[in-house]
């Protein structure tokens, strides 16, 4: 089998570290220039781009000038100068079309722009990128990159730039704002005011502090003025942050949450746009009409595809907007949402940086955690650490069916009973998961599709097949409940885990195998080690107890000839008789030893076997051995075992007769029969009343021909409980005995419970 791939341990993205750089340096600054230089070095830094620089739109809105530069030597001619906004020129272009422009090849630049190096009077670089700035659809300026070398821009880069080309957007806003606020606000208390706030925005990402600070701004500049902060939560804007003059049943309103189609929430967010109404009737919002509330703005902060962040401001004087007071709303709305931008993406690497941490942790435990199950639990809780908001499944093939082992918490009941229940090996993305031998990402997945009962749609969905010598045994499956592409990313992280749990799933076949092999080798080496006992008894024997009854039947085989020759038939009789009884000693330990070399010769056909049945019988047989001796026997229930139902007839046999050998010189042989429970094996014990024994000859008792009492007292060959440890310990158990001398004997075995 190959060796499995390495894994790889994720790293968090070196453009997503530069954004969060920038960010808290942006929010650091009020200076254009310095603004310009945070946003134009990390962008040349990290596209590896030889030259870069910012063009900005002057006061009159027609002009390009460049603001900042950084590669450029000296005086050197470039083309990207002072000059006239025109659609015909790249500056212009990206403006006019309001998206980037990348030109990755050269002569791509030429090319789109014909007349572009003659009226400079420059040569075009061989790849550019040229990055629109706009706050709210207002034109700032362009950011350019230039590239001596052909430069094929990733989506991750294009992501990158665009969002660094907004927050330079966001943050030249901010300065021009900040830069008119001071002319405009010329009270020391407004002044101070947005001061305060400006630094908390800066030092603080807590809501609640950055909307009391907001209310201060606003009132020292507007006037009597409530601000609240607004989340979209399951479908409604509910209130999250207030300003303290709030009365408590307008809250208690606002607390309850607003639908998308309020107006000032449906405006802003159809809008994109700040909204300014200069009369405001609260009523049409659905709240209380007192205290009124003449004017409104509300602002959405700049975020994503879909806003969900929103500050309103009510005035309760009459006002009409001005481009001063609008740029107060914009600007302290703005600063709010770059406060806020920054604390979800601190969120975002705090979280990455967990799912890291929960990912290495993880790889350790992989590479010595042999319980597949519980590397599966764990597998399950960091994909969601790592990854966020997937649904995540371990299964293990059971026949046909795909097993659940392990799921993740957020499953309603009826669709874990489903998935334990067991997803058939048929279904498309399991099967193909298993043909390949490859992880499976479908960005479209339906339960239909796959033949599984609907109980919850997921959009998304991914599977690992774990193999251990080309037989699949485990797979490990995660979904989303939205349909979209898998990033690659995700892809790897999860292909990652995959591997993992496949190196846990060989380790574990391969620790049971070496743990059956240990177990046979053990087993076989008692065996042996009886075998050896068995050989040295048999050894004793043929020197001692065959060779007494071979004397007895010589010697008087020779008394017989001489009482014949002299005529004494009566004693010759007499002598025969000895004889006779010494061949059939002789015989009853030779089938002793044939019966036990049998039992270790012959092979085991385990089925099942119910051991009250064998009791049954070996009372039976007992009983017409000893027939006429009172015996009480006391059976408890016994149970069910797997092994060879002759072999272990022959042990219930062998164990009952000798219990009611040993206890028939008592008036009634009292026999108890029970079984024991344990955890991984049956304990069964047979106890009697009889002769007992000295503890110290426990062991001795199971020795071929140990026997501890004489032929004349109790008849026997000393086979029988040699017999039965051969059985017993064919069969994986084990056996015991514990007595006392006159108050009888326990004899016991253990069977495993799974064979």
């Amino acid at each position: 089998m190959s060796e499995p791939s390495p894994v790889r341990t994720p790293t968090l993205s070196p453009l997503i570290e530069q954004l969060q750089s920038v960010t808290e340096q942006l929010a650091a600054t009020n200076n254009q220039t310095a603004v310009l230089q945070i946003v134009l070095e990390p962008a040349m830094e990290a596209l590896r781009a030889i030259a870069g620089a910012v063009l900005l739109v002057d006061s009159t809105g027609e002009l390009l000038e460049m603001a900042a530069t950084r590669g450029h030597e000296g005086e050197a001619q470039t083309i990207w100068q002072n000059g006239p906004i025109e659609n015909s020129m790249p500056a212009g272009a990206a403006l006019a079309r309001h998206q980037s422009l990348y030109f990755e090849h050269p002569g791509a630049l030429v090319r789109a722009f014909p007349e572009l190096e003659e009226r400079i009077g420059a040569i075009a670089p061989v790849a550019t990128a040229v990055l629109p700035l706009f706050l709210d659809r207002q034109p700032l300026g362009v950011i350019v990159l230039d590239f001596r070398e052909p430069h094929e821009f990733t989506p991750e880069e294009r992501r990158f730039l665009q969002t660094l080309a907004a927050q330079c957007g966001v943050a030249l806003g901010r300065t021009q704002t900040l830069a008119q606020l001071r002319q405009q606000v010329t009270e020391n208390e407004a002044l101070n005011a947005f001061t305060r706030f400006t630094e908390v925005s800066t030092n603080t990402t807590d809501i609640r502090v950055l909307i009391q600070h907001a209310a201060e701004v606003f009132q020292a500049t507007l006037g009597d003025v409530s601000v609240a902060h607004y989340e979209l939560e399951d479908g409604l804007w509910r209130v999250k942050a207030w300003s303290n003059d709030i009365t408590p049943t307008f809250l208690a309103r606002m607390q309850r949450g607003f639908t998308p189609d309020t107006p000032r929430f449906a405006e802003a967010v159809r809008t994109r746009q700040p909204v300014f109404l200069p009369i405001w009737d609260s009523t049409l919002e659905g709240l209380p009409t007192d205290p009124h509330y003449v004017g409104l703005a509300a602002y959405l902060y700049p975020q994503a595809e879909q806003p969900t962040s929103l500050i309103s401001v009510g005035f309760k004087q009459a006002l009409h907007w001005t481009d001063r007071e609008e740029g107060i709303v914009r600007a302290v709305g703005r600063s709010l949402g770059l406060a806020l931008h920054r604390a979800e993406q601190t969120q975002q690497l705090q979280e990455e940086r967990a799912g890291l941490d929960a990912f290495v942790a993880f790889t350790e435990r992989a590479t010595w955690i042999t319980d597949v199950l519980l590397l599966a639990r764990r597998a399950v809780d960091v994909l969601q650490a790592t990854l966020g908001e997937v649904s995540v499944a371990y299964y293990q093939l059971d026949e046909d069916l795909w097993k659940a082992q392990a799921l993740s918490e957020e499953f309603a009941p009826e669709v874990v009973a489903v998935l334990t229940a067991g997803i058939p090996i048929s279904a498309p993305s399991y099967a193909e998961a298993v043909q390949t031998r490859e992880a499976v990402f479908v960005s479209g997945w339906t339960a239909d599709r796959e033949g599984v009962a609907e109980t919850e749609s997921f959009g998304a969905g991914a599977f690992y097949p774990c193999f251990v010598d080309d037989t699949p045994k485990g797979l490990l499956a995660m979904g989303t409940q939205q349909s979209r592409a898998w990033t690659t990313r995700e892809q790897s992280v999860f292909q990652a885990i995959g591997r993992s749990l496949t190196l846990a799933l060989e380790r574990s076949e391969l620790t049971q195998r070496l743990t059956e092999q240990r177990d046979a080798l053990e087993l076989r080496s008692q065996e042996l080690q009886v075998a050896n006992e068995e050989l040295e008894a048999f050894t004793y024997s043929a020197s001692h107890d065959l060779r007494t009854p071979v004397r007895h039947v010589m010697g008087f085989a020779e008394m017989t000839e001489r009482a014949i020759q002299r005529e004494q038939y009566d004693k010759a009789g007499k002598y025969l008789e000895t004889v006779k009884q010494g061949a059939l000693r002789m015989n009853s330990l030779i089938d002793g030893m044939l019966i036990l070399s049998r039992s270790g010769r012959q092979e085991l056909r385990v089925q099942p076997v119910d051991l009250n049945d064998l009791t049954s019988q070996a009372c039976r047989d007992v009983g017409n051995e000893f027939a006429g001796h009172p015996v009480r026997w006391q059976i408890s229930d016994l149970p069910k075992v797997q092994g060879d139902a002759g072999m272990l007839q022959q042990v219930m046999t062998n164990l009952l007769s000798n219990a009611v050998k040993y206890s028939s010189k008592r008036e009634v042989s009292e026999v108890r029969i029970w079984s024991e429970d344990g955890p991984s094996e049956w304990t069964v014990r047979v106890q009697d009343n009889g002769v007992g024994f000295d503890p110290a000859y426990a062991q001795k008792l199971f020795g071929i021909f140990q026997r501890l009492h004489s032929q004349t007292v109790f008849k026997g060959t000393g086979v029988g409980l040699a017999t039965v440890r051969r059985i017993i310990l064919k069969h994986g158990g084990q056996v015991s005995a514990e007595g006392h001398e006159g108050r009888g004997a326990t004899f016991s075995f253990t069977l495993p419970k799974e064979r």
